[in-house]
């Protein structure tokens, strides 16, 4: 029997004769994964043992970044986010988009990007879901980050993917939501000129009451 690397793609087109153990292998996933997994939900299972309800384990770490006013680590199963909120006065006249108080950027490590993997494509539409889901829902108030008619706080938003294994959209979303609760902004004293001060205060945050769920489309990611 060919050992498995020397198979053809044309070789994995009928896997029926494969062992579940046999397919926890590698080698599978890599040379044909959208049979890998399609083996997998069939018996209702993922990969890793749990069901479909079940969730990955998650690790929220804070303030992980002292360079930022408010950051934040999460981890969902392997994947890996951090973030980190910098905050801007901008005077209104400056301000290019005067609707956005927010600014998020999202983007992978270069460490994870690959050939097969268009890292640029994906961090776009992440970057673009999680503003929609901001400027429907925000966490806090714009009225809490206006300083007077003149000048205003913009707060940019960065989250780095540094391990990438799945639900890159929860784990950023739930990275934000930790970095809103250590988010701190400096006192901000108008006279004659601009003083920013060191001592900080928070501003208040929005609590929605809404649970976050997230899902895929398997056949639009395994289109061969």
């Amino acid at each position: 029997m060919k050992k498995v690397f020397e198979l053809s793609i044309a070789d994995f087109r009928d896997l029926s004769f494969l062992s579940m153990n046999s397919f926890k292998n590698a080698e599978y996933q890599l040379c044909c994964p959208k049979e890998y997994y399609k083996k997998f939900i069939s018996t209702g299972v993922r990969p890793d043992n749990r069901t479909f309800l079940e969730s990955r384990n998650m690790k929220i770490g804070s303030e992980e970044l002292p360079s930022c006013a408010g950051s934040s680590m999460v981890r969902i199963g392997d994947t890996l986010v951090l973030c980190g909120i910098k905050p801007e006065l901008v005077l209104v006249g400056d301000c290019k988009d005067m609707d956005k108080f927010i600014k998020i950027n999202f983007d992978y490590s270069p460490l994870i990007c690959s050939e097969t993997f268009e890292s640029l494509e994906q961090s776009q539409i992440v970057t673009q879901s999680l503003q929609e889901i901001w400027d429907m829902h925000p966490l806090v108030s714009d009225e809490n980050l206006i300083i007077n008619d003149k000048i205003r706080w913009v707060l940019f938003i960065d989250l780095v993917c540094i391990i990438r294994d799945g639900a890159e959209m929860k784990s950023a979303y739930f990275a934000i939501l930790s970095a809103f609760q250590s988010l701190q902004l400096p006192v901000v004293e108008i006279q004659e000129d601009v003083f920013v001060h060191e001592a900080t205060h928070k501003i208040p945050f929005i609590d929605h009451g809404y649970d976050l769920y997230t899902f895929s489309h398997f056949e639009k990611y395994f289109c061969f």
